[in-house]
């Protein structure tokens, strides 16, 4: 019986050591401390309903430029408790308050890594990690046609791009564009390529990740019968995350206009005229049939595509 009675004390007293060296060593023996997250925006997958709201804000997969707000939870944590907070790693910046703080990815072209632990009275949470990722595509969509003036002929098209990855946000962000110069097509009847002017002001990115940008071909509306033939040029642009490099993307914009006439050499002349542009793979076509007489060129007919 004494044995027993030994045996239970030496038990005892080895288990109080044991729970001392782990609250020592910074650990929760009791698994109390719990550092909870929710994002601030809604990632461009939940506004497209592809995953709920609740679990969107608990995601730890975040874009650069995001904030995540970040709570440490368990017994005897208020709002005013002295919490030490952590954060190894890359790519973001912590600014505590208390028993919160806010993680905030930085704006930077390059996907990155980092882990948030929380302290309160010796004792440690689990580390919570984040992956950030920058912007690593941009696709586009027709969206519609846009007028052109009413003296030109061409193709004007409205585009709906959508900045990858959507399981984030860039919402905080904005995109702009850079003109890396231009290629003439071989045979084209163009001998200089028009100067590409690209809108200097920001995009700003919108909730799902979109942005819309323009794709206009215009050209004067002749007052002869031009020439038949192909003209054929191509505009290279990078795309940005304003104010920081390197490029998201660089997009490659196409132009043709083609015009082919009748067998018929005297007024009127009839001219079919087909103009294509295309920009972050969306596509758009515009055909006519003008009629050339002595004066003004007349539109006959008009198909979109």
């Amino acid at each position: 019986m004494k044995f027993f009675c030994n045996l239970l004390l030496y038990l005892s007293i080895y288990l109080y050591l044991l729970g001392s060296y782990s609250h020592a060593q910074g650990n929760d023996p009791s698994g109390n401390l719990q550092v909870t997250s929710k994002t601030d925006l809604k990632s461009a997958d939940c506004h497209n309903g592809k995953i709920n709201e609740e679990s969107d804000k608990e995601r730890t997969t975040i874009g650069i430029g995001e904030t995540v707000t970040l709570t440490l939870t368990g017994k005897g944590i208020n709002e005013d408790s002295k919490v030490e907070w952590k954060l190894e790693g890359q790519g973001a910046t912590l600014q505590a308050d208390g028993s919160s703080a806010n993680l905030t990815a930085k704006t930077v072209m390059k996907d990155s890594t980092c882990s948030v632990t929380a302290s309160f009275n010796g004792c440690s949470s689990e580390s919570l990690t984040f992956n950030i990722y920058k912007p690593n595509n941009l696709l586009g969509k027709e969206v519609g046609i846009a007028r052109i003036p009413p003296d030109t002929i061409g193709i004007a098209g409205v585009i709906r791009v959508t900045v990858h990855p959507t399981n984030v946000s860039f919402e905080n962000l904005s995109t702009i564009e850079k003109d890396e110069g231009s290629e003439l097509d071989s045979g084209s009847q163009l001998y200089l390529v028009p100067i590409h002017h690209p809108d200097p002001k920001p995009k700003p990115i919108k909730s799902s990740n979109i942005f819309g940008d323009l794709v206009v071909l215009t050209r004067p509306k002749p007052d002869k019968a031009p020439l038949p033939g192909t003209i054929k040029y191509r505009w290279f642009c990078d795309w940005y995350v304003s104010g920081i490099s390197p490029c998201i993307k660089q997009v490659i914009q196409e132009f043709e206009m083609t015009h082919q006439h009748s067998p018929l050499s005297l007024p009127p002349i009839e001219s079919d005229v087909r103009a294509s542009v295309s920009k972050f793979e969306a596509f758009f076509e515009n055909s006519y049939r003008i009629m050339y007489f002595e004066h003004e060129p007349k539109l006959f007919k008009s198909s979109r595509k």
